[in-house]
């Protein structure tokens, strides 16, 4: 649920308030004061529930408040005659200075000698300040911080233009072009390696082999005098070598490549960004005629399928699930990327906070806290972020029972609808285009898989005398009676 309804009194007076749970306990004083008639310029408040006070820094994410939940709000004279330390961070540089609380965020700003002629944007705590709103004028220091606190940190970002924006996007898209430009470069030279070795082996091996049909060739002949199956047994070796001479050098219709048509990679906890590429699409593979054409035999299998179908079976009590050996985790994002997030150690001790701070590392900050997760299939659920989810099992969570979960990532609010990008493609993550996922690639290559029956059926392998013996019948057929 992304947003919460709670109900605060003051007085013999009631009201109900729906706000967003990323909004701290202070931003909701502040928009309680004035629905009470109370001016948040002279006066403060703090809410308590269940008669303990709320911490005013936190989110009400982080908060044990429920759902119309009652909250009695107390108000206090604005106390602003105290100073507090201020480290004010604006691109990277930082300076401090000791600011009197009844400054507000403009004359905060005028005393650092900041440039406020271009849009920005300032964060103190978990408060969000826009120059276009015009809160700058209208908030002040000492509502935001308490005495008690005495030193904030306030961040200044500059907020971009839209040329700028594209500017960045552009510089983002020729890098992951270059990433994926080695990569390519990368499988071709080691596919051209293993050629090449491959080759260098065949030919060692027919070397071998000629030079041992030349040894037996001219190898001195045994006297007359010894058994008659050994000049029998040495025709039969010597017709293997030459058999083997010639299926080396003829390729064969029942022979297997060396190498298999696909390899899955090995997996590893590194995550994985699947960029959409715009440049190639993956061709679908066609079945041939022939899968469709069903005969006698299939057909009497298929008609023996159905009527067994129907019969009951006994019950079976059901096993208990097994824990989950991994975790191969995929979060689709609005802009069509995809964020492969894997688990492979120590899985039974794995928490949804270490999932949630593995994303959040990934994202750029302007998106970190401002966004809901939910399942990838129906019913689609969204999954809650609070302080009690964070510590919970994954394999103790009913979504999270299977090794491969998909998770949707959205925005929470709709103002932030913007088109991406939203995970950043620098730092410890693999860029790579989706048609490299390993479904996409295993469906590129369809066509050049083996049939099955090739695969149940493997050729056997008879050398010598045993190759004489299995062509011989041992037993007579089974049209041919004697009486």
């Amino acid at each position: 649920m992304a947003s919460i309804a709670l109900n605060i009194t003051y007085g013999a007076s009631s009201k109900k308030f729906t706000i967003p749970k990323s909004t701290t306990i202070s931003q909701l004083v502040s928009e309680a004061l004035p629905k009470f008639g109370i001016s948040k310029d002279e006066y403060t408040g703090t809410l308590s529930y269940n008669s303990k006070p709320l911490d005013s820094s936190l989110p009400i994410r982080l908060t044990p408040l429920l759902n119309n939940s009652k909250l009695k709000l107390s108000v206090s004279k604005l106390d602003l005659d105290f100073d507090v330390n201020v480290k004010l961070t604006v691109d990277g540089a930082s300076s401090i200075k000791k600011c009197g609380a009844s400054l507000t965020v403009r004359e905060l700003l005028d005393l650092f000698a900041v440039d406020l002629t271009r849009d920005s944007e300032v964060r103190i705590l978990d408060l969000k300040l826009t120059s276009s709103s015009g809160q700058y004028d209208s908030v002040k220091l000492g509502s935001v911080v308490t005495k008690k606190v005495g030193s904030v940190v306030i961040r200044l970002n500059y907020t971009k233009s839209v040329s700028e924006q594209e500017k960045i996007n552009l510089e983002q898209q020729e890098a992951v072009k270059l990433q994926l430009e080695g990569e390519r470069k990368r499988k071709l030279e080691e596919a051209e390696r293993r050629r090449q070795e491959e080759e260098k082996a065949n030919t060692e091996r027919l070397l071998k082999e000629q030079k041992q049909e030349q040894e037996e060739k001219t190898a001195h002949v045994e006297p007359m005098d010894i058994d008659e199956e050994k000049p029998l047994q040495q025709f039969h070796d010597h017709k293997k070598v030459l058999e083997d001479v010639d299926s080396a050098t003829t390729p064969s219709k029942q022979s297997t490549p060396i190498d298999p048509v696909y390899v899955e990679e090995p997996l590893a906890e590194t995550p994985q960004l699947y960029v959409p590429s715009t440049s190639s699409k993956v061709s679908t593979y066609e079945n041939p005629d022939e899968d469709y054409e069903m005969t006698l035999g299939q057909a009497k299998a298929y008609h023996n399928i159905v009527k067994n179908s129907g019969v009951r079976k006994k019950k079976v009590s059901p096993s208990p699930a097994s824990l989950p050996s991994k975790y191969l985790i995929r979060v689709k994002f609005p802009d069509l990327t995809i964020l492969q997030i894997n688990f492979l150690e120590d899985v039974h001790l794995v928490k949804f906070g270490q999932l949630v701070k593995r994303i959040d590392e990934l994202l750029y900050p302007d998106f970190i806290n401002g966004y809901n997760l939910k399942l990838g299939y129906p019913p689609f659920s969204p999954l809650g972020q609070s302080f009690d989810m964070n510590s919970k099992l994954l394999h103790e969570m009913p979504d999270f029972k299977s090794e491969r979960i998909t998770l949707i990532w959205e925005l929470a609010k709709n103002d932030l609808n913007i088109s991406g990008p939203y995970v950043k493609s620098e730092g410890d993550v693999t860029v790579r285009a989706t048609t490299e996922m390993p479904g996409q690639v295993l469906e590129s290559m369809r066509g050049e898989l083996p049939d099955d029956e090739q695969e149940k059926k493997p050729p056997k392998e008879v050398t010598g005398q045993a190759s004489s013996e299995s062509k011989k019948p041992n037993k007579l057929p089974k049209w041919l009676k004697f009486k």
